[in-house]
């Protein structure tokens, strides 16, 4: 909950910067700049959106308390004060409430709660900061063990690695840096096993490994695993289908009695010879059960396979599912 009470702003007889109009020009545009509102999720890109257009117009400085409010009275030449308003001090006064309302424009209504009673936009942003960047010790204990604990799962590298950054970028907003090596060990200790090769050379090498450098390395290792895992996948494929059409052709050339189903003196023509059965007979003792796969010929290697069988004697050779 805010306080409603202010402080006077520091008194500097430092001259203004002649850009009495940039507030004004700024709080017409702000969202324009500003592309969020304030709230507790988002902290750290408000602060870098809004530091850098007051950078850029060299208004940081008023927010900040480095340029503060001049003498309200103009001093005679003996060195006493007279009742005359001087022209500067309203012009900090002038600035100085724009840049209020530059700041709330900017806030959700959560923040804004949070300004409530503030006489100075100095006073304002050290609110705002102290809010959002508080440094009590379970703080940054909590963010670092959520930096630890990080595991890639099913994020892509890309996504994985902008969570650890993200991580990273608020211990940073309340004074702890974590360094790029210090990085590089938690991100490897969060990655699935089958980076474990990659992990180790990344962890022999004897060059510095920046972030950047790392997530380029992580996103082509990830196009690589995914490019071998597609790659086996069809090997599978083929192998499945190649046992699955495969038999044994010494059973068959060591047998003459090439059988079919049908009764004898039927025509077979070689359209219709495309059922096989095992390449090896199976056991007589063994249960099983061969399911009818409504082909009208089969051949087989062994005879009792088949109740009604007869030998195949057409001038025609067939060919098996092998192709041979």
């Amino acid at each position: 909950m805010s306080s409603s009470s202010t402080t006077s702003p520091p008194i500097s007889n430092s001259p203004l910067p002649n850009n009495n109009q940039t507030p004004i020009f700024l709080l017409s545009n702000i969202l324009t700049y500003v592309t969020v509102k304030l709230d507790h999720s988002n902290f750290l890109t408000w602060k870098f959106q809004i530091t850098h257009i007051l950078e850029a117009y060299s208004l940081l400085e008023y927010v900040e308390g480095s340029i503060s409010c001049p003498p309200k009275f103009l001093i005679n030449e003996l060195g006493a004060v007279t009742t005359q308003v001087d022209p500067t001090y309203l012009q900090w006064q002038a600035r100085d409430k724009a840049l209020m309302s530059l700041i709330s424009a900017t806030l959700s209504l959560s923040a804004h709660s949070l300004i409530i009673g503030q006489s100075y936009a100095h006073d304002m942003w050290n609110v705002l900061l102290k809010r959002y960047t508080s440094v009590s010790r379970s703080n940054i204990m909590n963010l670092k063990k959520q930096l630890h604990d990080f595991k890639k799962n099913t994020d892509s590298n890309s996504q994985y690695l902008q969570r650890i950054k993200e991580a990273r970028d608020k211990l940073a907003a309340v004074g702890t840096l974590v360094d790029d090596e210090d990085l590089l060990h938690i991100v490897l200790k969060g990655l699935p096993f089958e980076y474990e090769s990659f992990s180790s050379v990344l962890l022999t090498k004897n060059e510095f490994v920046s972030f950047e450098e790392l997530h380029i390395l992580m996103v082509t290792q990830e196009e690589l695993l995914k490019s071998s895992q597609e790659n086996s996948k069809e090997n599978s494929i083929m192998a499945m289908a190649a046992n699955k059409g495969s038999f044994n052709l010494a059973q068959f050339n060591n047998s003459a009695q090439f059988a079919n189903s049908t009764p004898k003196g039927g025509h077979h023509p070689l359209a219709k010879l495309v059922a096989m059965a095992s390449a090896a007979p199976p056991s007589s003792s063994s249960n099983y059960w061969i399911s009818d796969t409504g082909a009208t010929d089969h051949f087989t290697p062994d005879l009792a396979n088949l109740p009604d069988s007869s030998i195949y004697n057409d001038p025609q050779l067939a060919f098996v599912g092998n192709g041979q």
